[in-house]
């Protein structure tokens, strides 16, 4: 029903674990 509020929820959960695994790595 709110296929955008979805993608925003998914890239920003996306986002988030992308700058976790990068703040570890680094």
């Amino acid at each position: 029903m709110c296929d955008s509020c979805q993608t925003v929820v998914a890239t920003c959960i996306f986002g988030r674990l992308i700058r976790a695994l990068l703040a570890y790595w680094t």
